[in-house]
This record gives structure tokens, sequence and C-alpha cells, in this order.
């Protein structure tokens, strides 16, 4: 189970008087601890007194020794890890000199290493430095499935910064000493220093969306104006077609509706089923692509024929859902480091509908002797008006979101998982955490087309006793693309001195927390809508004393 690194409380403990790597004091005295060999009695009882000499054992020195030695005091091999193996071989320990040994460990199971032997005498005796390990990956030592006593004497245990190159899950997370499964482990006068755990990687930012084509609706055919000879025979006007669009990436927006036909007349009646004319701006229904054309307005029956309504607007297509922050934990399996998830891709916004056409009537004229439109066809030598819908605009595209950010490695100094194990005078203390890598908002969608004009033409006529007054609808505006979703900032990488799941025994311990990972701020934009504002939440990164792992 997976439990977040912000969910538990820490528990402090800091205790004093316990040296750093540098210091040359005495190592202080101690009570040889129960549970080991007689021989390893005799090895920890040697070292009661700063140079005391070393028990038998397998000897090791950087400087002297050679991995095809015997491991003699007088013929040392030259690696920790070739000395483990022969002290295991033997049934025997590691005498360390207090030199740097740059490699990394694996403890063996029984095998006890006793540091800070002066290497340059003979006899080797205790010194007053410990023997450094320098590891060049981490964890710096690991320690698995330990059942017999093992001992681990006077050793400066670092485990390397891994802040020059971004995390990833298998590495990024810097750790001195990494205990799993084991029990009968005792770490005494020692330093364990994990180094700065490595930073998250940012998120790409998405990608800018344009529209393009013949995305605006088309302006009404204003004011057909005929003049009627002979039978007044004339070809019908159709609507204009909607605005079609375009988007460089991803699915196109919805397209506009076709604007409302105009009626002639012909040979004296209006020609609806010959010419299968829509007055009304189309689509008739609303369509999740086009939304619905404009229809009668009802403002009046006997001007209604000549009026249309205009074409629906289309509405914006829905944002891109958003993703989340990371957020880091310690399982049983270890550390596990936050990332961030990415959001969705917005939507296409809807067309605008089509604004609907009207039938046509021809001019009164001032000395009353025309007919008004809704009698008969217009005399001859009379003029005709009538005139199209404007067509809806294209909807717009979608915004796109970007690509997650990933958390920061953190830096342990200690990780002790389902074993029991035993600290004394010993400082465990870790770096900074890594960085948490930078999300971001998504990209805005692109505006929709707008819709074409309808228009507003006509007079008065006095002999009739309304307006002769011609108003077609104007195409609906496309709606906006939905913007992408946010795509969350990386969990900065904790910094823990020393983190549990069965709480060690411990002397005279001091536990030294680092910098917590640098974590990201709080995005925001202002977008419309009733939110208002676009917000991607902070991260920040901790620091402990100790942290206690729930399993």
């Amino acid at each position: 189970m997976r439990v977040s690194l912000f969910a538990v409380t820490s528990l402090f403990l800091v205790a004093c008087g316990v040296f750093g790597s540098s210091d040359d004091s005495s190592n202080p005295t101690e009570t040889p601890p129960t549970g080991l060999s007689d021989a390893d009695k005799a090895a920890a009882n040697a070292r009661l007194a700063v140079g005391g000499p070393a028990a038998d054992g397998i000897f090791v020195s950087s400087s002297k020794g050679d991995d095809t030695a015997t491991g003699a005091m007088d013929n040392p091999v030259k690696s920790l890890a070739r000395a483990l193996a022969l002290a295991k071989e033997q049934g025997t320990r590691v005498i360390a000199c207090a030199e740097d040994f740059r490699e990394s460990l694996t403890l063996l199971d029984g095998v006890s290493m006793f540091g800070s032997y002066n290497c340059n005498q003979s006899p080797w005796k205790e010194g007053k430095k410990r023997t450094r390990v320098l590891a060049p990956t981490s964890p710096a030592v690991t320690a698995r499935e330990l059942s017999l006593t093992t001992r681990l004497d006077a050793f400066e245990i670092l485990a390397p910064d891994l802040d020059g190159t971004p995390a990833t899950d298998q590495v990024g997370t810097s750790i001195a000493l990494d205990v799993r499964g084991s029990r009968g482990l005792i770490v005494s006068q020692s330093v364990l220093r994990a180094g700065s755990g490595a930073p998250g990687s940012d998120g790409t930012e998405g990608r800018v969306n344009t529209i393009t084509g013949s995305y605006n609706g088309v302006n009404a055919t204003d004011e057909q104006q005929r003049f009627c000879n002979s039978f007044c025979f004339f070809l019908p006007v159709p609507g204009p077609v909607g605005g079609v669009a375009n988007c460089t990436i991803g699915p196109s927006g919805g397209p506009g509706g076709q604007g409302g036909d105009c009626l002639l007349w012909q040979n004296g009646q209006p020609q609806v089923t010959a010419y299968n004319l829509v007055h009304d701006g189309r689509p008739l229904l609303n369509t999740s692509e086009t939304a619905k054309g404009g229809n009668r307005s009802i403002d009046g029956d006997r001007e209604g024929p000549w009026r249309r309504g205009p074409g629906w607007n289309g509405k914006a297509g829905e944002d891109g859902k958003d993703g989340s922050n990371g957020t880091a934990s310690l399982t049983a399996n270890g550390f596990l480091r936050g990332s961030g998830t990415a959001g969705d891709t917005g939507k296409p916004g809807q067309g605008g509908g089509g604004g609907g056409g009207t039938e046509g009537f021809y001019k009164a004229e001032a000395d009353g002797d025309g007919m008004g439109p809704a009698s008969r066809p217009p005399a001859l030598g009379k003029n005709e008006q009538t005139a199209t819908g404007g067509s809806g605009g294209a909807g717009g595209c979608a915004g796109q979101p970007g690509t997650a950010a990933t958390g920061g490695g953190a830096s342990i100094g200690a990780l002790l998982i389902q074993s029991v194990v035993t600290l004394e005078s010993t400082r465990i203390e870790s770096a900074a955490g890594g960085r948490g890598g930078k999300g971001n908002l998504g990209t805005a969608g692109t505006d929709g087309g707008k819709g074409g004009r309808g228009t507003n033409r006509g007079e008065n006529n006095p002999n009739r006793g309304y307006l002769s007054t011609i108003v077609t609808g104007a195409g609906g505006d496309g709606g906006a693309g939905g913007t992408g979703g946010a795509s969350g900032h990386g969990a900065p990488g904790p910094s823990i001195a020393l983190a549990y799941s069965t709480q060690p025994t411990m002397t005279d311990v001091e536990l030294v927390p680092g910098a917590a990972g640098a974590g990201q701020p709080e995005l925001r934009r202002v977008v419309a809508g009733p939110m208002g504002a676009k917000v991607l939440p902070a991260v920040v990164g901790e620091s402990k004393a100790q942290y206690v792992i729930q399993l």
C-alpha cells in the first residue's frame, strides 16, 4: 500500500555527542554487544581503547592491497567486496584500513566489518579516523535477508550526489544504507550520509493549435431586387454554406449551418414545393456538431413571414480533464517518486447555426396602387425583395495538454524496511531532496468562426398599415475549442535522515535531515466562465528526521 509522504507525522530524535567525518577525537567506549561470536566480541573489546590491536580477519587496504592476495595483515586485499567474500568463505570478519574505498557494498550474512585501522604500522592498530566508503552508486551499502548478527563498525558511508541527471523510476534516490528483510544488523560508531536526490524533469508545454480554412460564415445574400416582367419567372436563391475549419492538431470543430433560402415568385405563386426551399436556417434540429438554425420570429403574425431569427451560437468545446500533481511515497518496495499525470485534450467547438431566410414581397408604391406581399405576386414592372440568412461559423479547434512533470528523487540516510536493526553512537544524515518538475496548464483552444451577417432592409407601407421590412437571421458564431487539461507538477523528493517500518533500537544517535526538495509554485490563468481561473496547485517538499513507513 502506498502512503503519501505528507500523510504521516514525523518523529524527531536528535542526540548530541556524535562526531562528524572530520572528527579526530578518540572513538567513544562501548559495552560489547550481545549476540556476537566470541571472535567478534574479542574484536569489539579490542576497540575499547584507541590503539588496540586488530583481531584476526581478512585485512583490506585500498592503497596497499591486491585482490589476488590472501587477506592476511601483511598481504591485504584491495577491495571491501573481495574482503567480504573471503571472510564469508572463512567464517571470519573484515578488518579495514582507515582509507577511502570507492565502491558500493552488499553486506553478507554474519560477516562483520571493523574499520578505522591504521595500516601504516605493524601490527595494524585502531586509529582515530573511520574507514570511508565513497560509493559511486546508490544505495551505498545494501543489506538483504540477514539473519545472523552482522556488525558495521567505525565506517563513514557516503552515497553519491545525484543532482546532475534527472531522476527515473530506477535511479535518482540517494541512500547511504538500505536494509530489507533483515535481523541482527548492528551499526556502531559510524556516519551514514546520503547524497542529494536527482531532480524531476519539467513537463513539455502543450502545442498551440491553429484554425485554418473558410471557417467564418458567409453574409446573407442581401435584398435581392428583381424587376418583374412577363410571368415573373425567377430562380430561387439558396442560403450560403456554413464555415468549415481545419485544425493543425486533432479533429476540426463542427461545421457552420447553412443559411436559410429565400423565396422568389414564379408565375404568380410562391414555389416552396417546387424548389424544396427551406426558409429556416440549417440545421432545423441542432446536432452535437452544429447548433440549431434560426427560424421565424414571433413578433407579429403579419410581419412574421418576412422576419427570420438568427442561428444559435455554437457551444464551446469542453475543456480537457486536468491531470494531477505527483505524490511521493515510501512502501515495502522503497521510495517511489511522485510524477504528475497529464491532462486530456480539449474538445472542438460546435458550429453555429445558419440564420433564417425570407419569402419575397414587392415594394409598395407611395401612391397606393401596389399590392401587399401577402395578397399576390408583384404586378408587372414592380420590384421584388427577398434575402437569404447568413451562414454559421465553424467551431474552434481544441486546446492541447502538455506532458506531465516527473518527481524528484529522495535523499535518505538509512532506509530500514521490515528489518530489526540496532544503531549505536552513529550519525545519520540526508542531503537535499530532488527538485520536483514543473507542470503546465495546457494551451487554449482557438475561437470559432464568426457567423455571416443577416439583413434588415425595407420601408414603411402606409397603405397596408404595417412595415414591409425584410429581416433575415445572422449565422451563429462557432463555439471556441476547449482548453487542454493541466498536466501536474512532479513531487519534490523528500530529505529523510531515517525511514523505517520497524523502529530500530537507538543509543546515542544523531539524525540530521537536509533540505526538502524544491517545489513548484501555483500556476494560474484567468479564463471565461463561472470558475474565473484555471489553477494548478503548488507542490512543496519535506524534510524529516524520522519517517515511519506504513506497510
